[in-house]
Order: structure tokens, then C-alpha cells, then sequence
């Protein structure tokens, strides 16, 4: 079973075994309260960024640094490959990923959340 978690005006669409409708405006309150339901504020946390973003796929290939270039922006290309920093393909969907601020900036804000 999945459990949907939908905005108020999109209640009947879906298909899931169970429905959650937040009582709380803001993403990171929604977070906390999802957490708190479902019995995870601590237990969740090993987990975080083990699954896809895009499609929730927890299959994972390592992208070599070369076969990354002309995927990603320029930027982050060259970025990446001097400070041999990894990048990663879903394996499901083909989005790539790679560590950097943004990716701490989310985890350090859901680790935060889990724990206060």
C-alpha cells in the first residue's frame, strides 16, 4: 500500500490505500506532522535521499564523470569533476543527481524537522 498525500482541492484523484489531508499550511509543518503520524521522526533519518526525488525509485547507478558531461550544466560538470565529486542516475526515470548546497541545504532543513 502507498500513502497519498494530496492539497485539499485534489482529494478524489489518485488511487491510494490510504489519504492523508494536512491540517497545516506550510510544506515544512506537513513534513513534521507526516513524521509524527506515521511514527518516523527517527527512524526515517538513515534513509533520507536514498530514493529518487522525481519517481521514488531507490535503484541507483554511479555515472562516471566523463558520461556526465553535456547531461548536467557546464558549470557543475567541471565543478564536479575537480573536486571528483560523484554523480548519479536513477535507474528508473534517468534523472541525474549529484552532492552539493542544495542537496545539504534540504537535508540539514529535514533533519532539523525530525528532530525538534
Amino acid at each position: 500500500g502507498r500513502l497519498l498525500v494530496v492539497p485539499k482541492g485534489c482529494r478524489k484523484r489518485g488511487r491510494a490505500a490510504y489519504r492523508l489531508l494536512c491540517g497545516v499550511p506550510d510544506p515544512e509543518s506537513q513534513f513534521v506532522e507526516i513524521l509524527t503520524l506515521l511514527g518516523l521522526s527517527d527512524s526515517a533519518q538513515g534513509q533520507w535521499g536514498s530514493r529518487c526525488g522525481i519517481c521514488n525509485s531507490g535503484d541507483w547507478v554511479c555515472l562516471d564523470l566523463d558520461a556526465a558531461q553535456g547531461l548536467v550544466p557546464e558549470g557543475v560538470w567541471r565543478e564536479c569533476r575537480e573536486a571528483e565529486i560523484p554523480f548519479y542516475r536513477c535507474a528508473h526515470c534517468s534523472q541525474i543527481f549529484w552532492p552539493g548546497s542544495k542537496y545539504d541545504g534540504v537535508m540539514a532543513t529535514l533533519k532539523r524537522l525530525a528532530s525538534d
